[in-house]
C-alpha cells in the first residue's frame, strides 16, 4: 500500500531519535458508516500528535494536528471519508507522537473483514517513494504543473547576469500624487549592479545631473501617452516637468517567469535612510510594467527610516516588519491589508540580511521571515481579487509615495504632503536627508520559488 509522507513532518521532525514505541494496540479505531474515529488512551507525557489516514491505496490530503493541552485523558479525531469501507478495503493510519523528550513515528495498517470489523496488519516502516508526493496548487502559464508539493519552480542567485530581468525605465515624479515618487528609474551601473553572488540596487541623489536619465527611446511609457510626458527624460534644469531628486532601479520577469500561488523565499538586506522604500512585489500579470495603481503582494518590507511612528505612536520604522496586500478599488482609492512583525528597539531590518518567505495558497497568504510565521491573509474578498492572476516579480528601491507614505497615517515627522506639486523639490532641498542614508541599498542574495500545497504552513 502506498503512504502519505508530508514533507512538512520532516522538516518540523528532523533529529528526533525514539527511544521507546508506541504499540499499535495502544491506537483505538473505529468505524460508523463513512467516518473513521482514531484515538489515543490517556498519556501525560503526550505533547501533540499528527495523524494521516489513507485508504485503498490512495494518497490523501485529509489529516488532522491536534496538541494536548489540557493533559487530557485522551486524544482523538473523527474523519468522513465520504464513502463506506467494505470488505477487504485497507486503511493506513501515519503517526507522528510528540512526548517531552522525542518524537516517534509510526504506520498503522488495516482491512476490513467480512464481518464489517478491522482487522489490524502488519506495521510497515518505510515509506514507499510514489506517495511522498503531495499534489500542488501552483500554476504556471495558468496551467497546473503537475508537480510535487515543495519542488523548486524559480531560483535566482545573482552570479553572472540579469537575464531573467527587464529594467523600468521612467520618472516617477510626474502625474497624480497617489502614484507619484521621488525617483527616476534608471539603468546604470551605479544604481544596479551584481557583486559577489547579490543583486545591489541602490539609491542616489540627483544634484543636477539630469543626462544620466536614458534616451527618449529607450522609456518604458511610451505607449501611454499621458504618462509620455512626465515620465520620459532625458530631463534639464528648464524642464517644464518636475524633475526627480533621486535615480534608483527597478527590475520585473514579467516576460521570463510568472506563476500562481508557491512559496517564495527571499534573502536580502533592506535599505536604511528616511523615506527609502524597497519593493519585493508580485503583481498581477494582466497589468502593464508601468502600470502603478495596480492590485499587488508585497512579500516582505520595512520604511528605511529608523525611527518613525503613525499618528496613534505605533511604530512603522526600520524595527516593523510588514508584509500585504494592496487593492485598488477604482483606480483612485486603494486599500492595503497588512500583517506586521515588530521588532527590538534601536534595531533595523536593514542591519543584516534577512530571510523572508511568503506562501500564496489558494486560501491564504503567510508572510514569515526567518522561519517564523508572523501573519496571515484569510480575508476570502482580498484572495478572490489576488487568485485571478499569475504574478510576476518586481524589484526596486524607491523614495517617498503615497501608498509607501500616506498622509493619513503619517504624524507630523513628515515634512511633505503626498498632494503638494512640489514635493520632489522640497524633498531635494531637505539637507538633512542624505546623513540619514547610511545603507540606501536594497541588496538581494537570492530568490527561490518553490511549489506549495493546500496546507502548507
Amino acid at each position: 500500500m502506498h503512504s502519505v509522507a508530508l514533507l512538512f513532518i520532516n522538516v518540523c521532525f528532523v533529529g528526533w531519535i525514539a527511544a521507546f514505541d508506541i504499540d499499535k494496540t495502544q491506537l483505538t479505531v473505529n468505524i460508523k458508516g463513512s467516518e473513521i474515529t482514531v484515538s489515543v488512551p490517556d498519556d501525560r507525557e503526550l505533547i501533540s500528535v499528527f495523524f494521516s489516514t489513507e485508504f485503498n491505496d490512495e494518497c490523501t490530503f485529509g489529516y488532522t494536528f491536534f496538541q494536548n493541552f489540557n493533559n487530557s485523558s485522551s486524544l482523538a479525531y473523527k474523519q468522513d471519508i465520504k464513502k463506506e469501507l467494505k470488505n477487504d478495503d485497507e486503511i493506513r493510519i501515519l503517526g507522528v507522537f510528540q512526548t517531552t523528550d522525542q518524537v516517534i513515528r509510526k504506520n498503522y495498517d488495516f482491512k476490513i473483514d467480512d464481518q464489517g470489523n478491522l482487522v489490524k496488519q502488519e506495521i510497515l516502516e518505510n515509506l514507499t517513494e510514489e506517495c511522498k508526493c503531495i499534489q500542488s496548487q501552483t500554476e504556471v502559464h495558468f496551467k497546473n504543473v503537475q508537480k510535487c508539493s515543495d519542488t523548486l519552480l524559480f531560483e535566482e542567485n545573482f552570479n553572472e547576469n540579469l537575464s531573467n530581468w527587464k529594467h523600468e525605465l521612467r520618472s516617477r515624479v510626474g502625474g497624480s500624487f497617489l502614484t507619484r515618487e521621488f525617483v527616476a528609474y534608471v539603468k546604470d551601473k551605479d544604481n544596479c549592479f551584481l557583486d559577489n553572488g547579490s543583486l545591489h540596487i541602490k539609491a542616489s541623489w540627483v544634484y543636477g545631473n539630469y543626462k544620466k536619465f536614458p534616451k527618449l527611446e529607450e522609456c518604458t511609457s511610451q505607449t501611454n501617452a499621458d504618462k509620455f510626458k512626465y515620465e520620459c527624460g532625458p530631463y534639464s534644469e528648464n524642464a517644464q516637468v518636475a524633475l526627480p531628486a533621486v535615480y534608483s532601479a527597478k527590475l520585473h520577469t514579467k516576460d521570463s517567469f510568472r506563476f500562481k500561488y508557491g512559496r517564495v523565499e527571499i534573502r536580502a538586506k533592506l535599505p536604511i535612510g528616511d523615506w527609502l522604500f524597497p519593493y519585493l512585489i508580485l503583481q498581477p500579470v494582466n497589468s502593464k510594467c508601468d502600470d502603478d495603481n495596480v492590485n499587488h503582494i508585497r512579500i516582505g518590507y520595512t520604511r528605511g527610516n529608523k525611527f518613525l511612528h503613525d499618528k496613534n505612536i505605533n511604530q512603522i520604522g526600520g524595527n516593523t516588519l510588514f508584509g500585504s496586500v494592496v487593492l485598488w478599488r477604482d483606480g483612485r482609492n486603494f486599500t492595503e491589508y497588512t500583517q506586521q512583525m515588530p521588532g527590538l528597539p534601536e534595531q533595523h531590518y536593514g542591519d543584516a540580511f534577512h530571510n523572508y518567505t511568503m506562501i500564496w495558497r489558494k486560501d491564504r497568504i503567510i508572510f514569515k521571515v526567518d522561519g517564523f510565521n508572523y501573519g496571515e491573509i484569510t480575508n476570502r474578498d482580498v484572495l478572490n481579487e489576488i487568485n485571478k492572476n499569475e504574478c510576476f516579480f518586481v524589484l526596486g528601491l524607491t523614495a517617498g509615495g503615497a501608498v509607501n507614505f500616506p498622509d493619513s497615517v503619517l504624524d507630523s515627522q513628515k515634512f511633505y504632503k503626498n498632494h503638494d506639486a512640489k514635493n520632489s523639490f522640497i524633498f531635494s532641498e531637505n539637507t538633512n536627508l542624505k546623513k540619514t542614508w547610511s545603507n540606501p541599498e536594497l541588496v538581494i542574495d537570492y530568490i527561490r520559488v518553490y511549489t506549495t500545497h493546500g496546507n502548507e504552513e
